[in-house]
């Protein structure tokens, strides 16, 4: 038999661990759901930079380059991307005047549509909830912040189906008792949430900080700080995206990503056929030298050992990026379960704190009761004198 003093120790840690990371965790769950339908908030947001109509052929990559360094002569060119439908435009990412940029290309005309990703326009938006939530603005403090709060998430889930351990299959048959006060239907609600939410939401603790790893390295405080500046480049990208397919059998290349300094190699990303669905699309890699174009590095997900293979299960899970569009959704409504276990689980501590100091209040003597005292003991010292 478990001991009473073990399960209140165990309570008192959730209800503080929620206390003190539930703002936190309301930010980065409703941030987590928009991102989860990034895409799709591309397409609505800025459909006459990421749709284009399907042609037969497409202009090299090259020349897409070209027309974006003409376009923007002082951008850092960093890597192009293609789209994943012939419907979507191509994209090149840019470093222009320190800010981040993606540049929408029509791949069936080469013209530069404009830029429409990290910082512009409409889709501010996304960049301000893709940065709210790894870093809450405050980088590089703030991704600290967030790994530290998804390792208290980890804690928060393991505490909560201690603490749940016996009613998890009661509370679904319970439901939510929305008649029985707040309190009680903050309590069911929060009973039934966290545990129909228990594996998405241990999933999403555990990969995340698992994400955010990188920000107990000093190497990362050294690295945010420091410009890039990316070498010249003349090899094709055209030529480099055909010899990553005589390298790496039945692999389909996707993106080119380009050096951020010197001696940094070029990489070609993308997926090998038959590979694990869980693998994105740039799993599997060739790194070229980007001054002679030899082949420095070749990578198979499908071939590599257990860590590289973890780390891209990992990544995927935490992603959602691995089943469509119905497969985002449930993410992005997933999002909103740690958000709505801080208000539920808040509303219960609050409505307990007031019951516990209401009846503090009315043990409490009042000012008459003080003076009666006063009196009583005024008169038994004369009568004692």
């Amino acid at each position: 038999m478990k001991s009473p003093k073990l399960s209140n120790k165990i309570f008192s840690v959730h209800s503080w661990l929620g206390l003190i990371s539930g703002a936190f965790l309301i930010v980065i769950g409703l941030t987590g759901s928009i991102l989860a339908l990034t895409d799709e908030l591309h397409a609505w947001l800025n459909p006459d930079l990421m749709r284009v109509e399907p042609q037969a052929k497409t202009v090299s990559l090259d020349q897409m380059l070209a027309n974006v360094k003409a376009k923007f002569p002082d951008a850092k060119v960093f890597g192009i991307q293609q789209g994943e439908t012939p419907d979507e435009s191509y994209r090149v990412r840019m470093d222009l005047n320190n800010e981040f940029y993606y540049a929408q290309i029509n791949p069936y005309s080469g013209d530069v549509l404009g830029c429409g990703d990290l910082k512009p326009r409409n889709s501010y938006f996304v960049y301000f909830s893709r940065v709210m939530h790894y870093s809450l603005l405050m980088r590089p403090v703030g991704d600290l912040m967030v790994a530290l709060i998804g390792l208290m998430f980890i804690l928060l889930t393991l505490t909560g189906l201690y603490v749940n351990r016996k009613s998890l299959v009661r509370v679904f048959r319970v439901g939510v008792r929305w008649e029985k006060g707040v309190q009680k239907a903050s309590s069911d609600a929060h009973q039934w949430i966290g545990v129909a939410s228990l594996a998405f939401t241990f999933v999403m603790s555990a990969t995340g900080f698992y994400l955010m790893l990188y920000a107990f390295s000093p190497e990362f405080y050294t690295r945010i700080t420091e410009k890039s500046n990316p070498p010249a480049v003349v090899l094709s990208a055209d030529s480099l995206m055909a010899q990553a397919k005589l390298h790496l059998p039945d692999f389909t290349p996707v993106m080119l990503q380009l050096p951020r300094k010197e001696n940094q190699p070029i990489t070609v990303r993308g997926h090998i056929a038959g590979s694990l669905f869980l693998y994105n699309h740039y799993s599997s890699y060739v790194q070229f030298d980007s001054k002679t174009g030899a082949v420095k590095k070749t990578f198979n997900i499908n071939g590599a050992g257990f860590g590289e293979q973890l780390h891209a299960w990992l990544v995927a899970l935490h992603y959602g990026q691995f089943g469509g569009f119905w497969l985002k959704l449930i993410y992005c409504i997933g999002g909103l379960t740690p958000g709505i276990l801080s208000v539920t689980g808040f509303v219960i501590w609050w409505k307990k704190k007031r019951r516990q100091v209401a009846p503090m209040q009315k043990t409490l003597p009042t000012k008459s009761a003080y003076s009666s005292a006063s009196s009583d003991a005024a008169v038994l010292m004369n009568n004692n004198q």
